[in-house]
């Protein structure tokens, strides 16, 4: 079972890709800008093909698809892309979603080289397998293989965690061949954006493609090394604990049609410091990328343009978004669970009686860890509340002796909750705009009846969470009426 989830996560990894153009040359390029750097010499008897398919299901929504196709000039188009399903109301019947990702035309020496690959790998003896799952295993994933070969036969093969010899190698091969690159210009694009890369790059560094982000490597020691990234996840920025990031912006579709189709990307640019542990072995041209690494950063960002359909709205940090909106909504609800109810999630530590009253330490709390004061305190929180306003919450704690330091500690007091009418969920509904600058997150809170030990969550309220700036310019919430109401 460990064994097959190992597998499942590193196959899932290599697998996990997503957003390339399509460029045609006799060595095709997975990117403007860069040229492929897989082993184009395949041993074996090549298989002349018309088509053929090969995909991967897992525990994703998505299923990622490798699919090559004979064009009539000889030549070939690979297309790496995600397929989902969904149920169409109007023809009664599944129909399939597919989301481009990256594609390749070649011309008849890049067919060539693909049935080489195709003939390494022994794909005829494929057919007619029917991988049954091994006994034990419970998750993991199945794929299968089709073609039409150039004689008119066909070949079919399939699996659930039990592949025919060669498959993984395969897919391994293609998603290389599709998605990476040696960076050959400074003009470098996707499917969505472009940008200016530094001269120093050609010829050094190497281009990766991956779900929702490209790395930028280079090899060390017979290994690649990521040094920069170009985040564009759909759900908000990549969150970075470090200062070496920066958010570009969000590309939006142009046209309405397009956004029926097309997600927005949040656009953030971050080094990856992983190549200082090997700085000593870098050459000359590595040394002098990596030492303007931070430098060459920021004119990347600022060179970043939309394309095929996007366009670029900067981030002046004016807009609250939704991911960051949720974000901030579950870490300031976590401070209030810290605050009212700790002895709930004491995690097996035993309280101490202060003054008659039990009380846990609050430096056990995870991320509150090293805070032993309440103006210590009341600084955490003016990350997630408006200054005023978390100074208003723990001098009440500590009038009501919930909060009290103690021989250097800060102790919150043991509250457990009386009954499970506390216990329920949230979700976050809509953001209002409420002024300049100024935000009210509408957030529907539901929890059971006392004694309802079902859990059913019958009683559902809305409630108006106002959020602005504070002096750092984070977006902080003024006033948090769900402590009043949940309490």
């Amino acid at each position: 079972m460990k064994q097959s989830l190992v597998v499942l996560i590193l196959v899932a990894a290599l697998i996990a890709l997503a957003g390339c153009t399509a460029v045609k040359g006799q060595v095709t390029n997975p990117l403007p800008g860069s040229r492929n750097t897989s082993n184009r010499s395949s041993a074996g008897e090549a298989v002349l093909f018309e088509n053929f398919k090969m995909s991967l299901r897992g525990m994703r929504s998505q299923n990622p698809v490798i699919e090559g196709v004979k064009n009539q000039n000889g030549g070939l188009r690979l297309e790496y892309y995600f397929s989902s399903s969904y149920w169409d109301k109007t023809a009664n019947q599944p129909k399939e979603k597919k989301m481009s990702i990256c594609s390749l035309e070649g011309d008849a020496v890049f067919y060539t080289e693909i049935a080489k690959l195709l003939g390494q790998h022994q794909i005829k003896k494929w057919n007619g397998f029917r991988g049954n799952n091994p006994p034990g295993i419970l998750d993991g994933e199945s794929g299968s293989f089709e073609a039409v070969l150039a004689d008119g036969s066909s070949i079919s093969a399939s699996g659930s965690n039990n592949f025919p010899s060669g498959f993984r190698g395969l897919w391994r091969s293609l998603r290389e061949r599709v998605t990476t690159g040696e960076i050959t210009s400074v003009n470098f694009a996707t499917d969505a954006y472009f940008v200016t890369l530094p001269t120093a790059w050609i010829g050094e560094v190497i281009s990766r493609r991956g779900e929702g982000l490209t790395c930028f490597e280079i090899p060390i020691k017979g290994e690649k090394q990521t040094i920069l990234i170009i985040h564009e996840p759909s759900y908000g920025y990549y969150q970075d604990s470090g200062n070496k990031s920066i958010k570009i912006g969000v590309l939006r579709p142009v046209d309405q049609i397009d956004r029926e189709e097309k997600k927005p990307r949040f656009i953030t640019i971050r080094e990856n410091g992983a190549w200082e542990n090997y700085y000593a072995s870098l050459t000359q041209a590595q040394k002098a990328i990596c030492d303007k690494l931070a430098e060459d950063k920021s004119t990347i960002a600022a060179s970043l343009k939309g394309t095929n359909g996007y366009t670029l709205v900067p981030e002046d940090g004016s807009v609250l978004h939704e991911a960051d909106a949720r974000r901030l909504f579950d870490k300031a609800r976590s401070l209030w669970l810290s605050l009212y109810l700790q002895g709930e999630y004491a995690g097996g530590k035993k309280p101490v009686t202060i003054g008659g009253k039990s009380y846990l330490p609050l430096a056990d709390w995870g991320y509150l860890n090293n805070i032993n004061s309440a103006e210590a305190l009341i600084r955490y929180m003016g990350h997630y509340f408006a200054a005023e306003y978390a100074g208003q919450l723990i001098h009440e704690a500590v009038t009501d002796r919930r909060l009290v330091e103690y021989n250097g500690t800060l102790y919150i007091a043991d509250d457990k909750i009386a009954d499970n009418a506390l216990y329920g969920g949230y979700s976050l509904k809509e953001i209002r705009k409420a002024g300049e600058g100024k935000y009210v997150l509408v957030v529907e809170i539901w929890k059971a009846a006392a004694g309802d030990k079902k859990y059913t969550y019958s009683a559902k309220e809305e409630i108006f969470f106002p959020v602005e700036k504070n002096a750092a310019g984070e977006f902080v919430f003024t006033a948090f009426p769900y402590w009043d109401t949940a309490r």
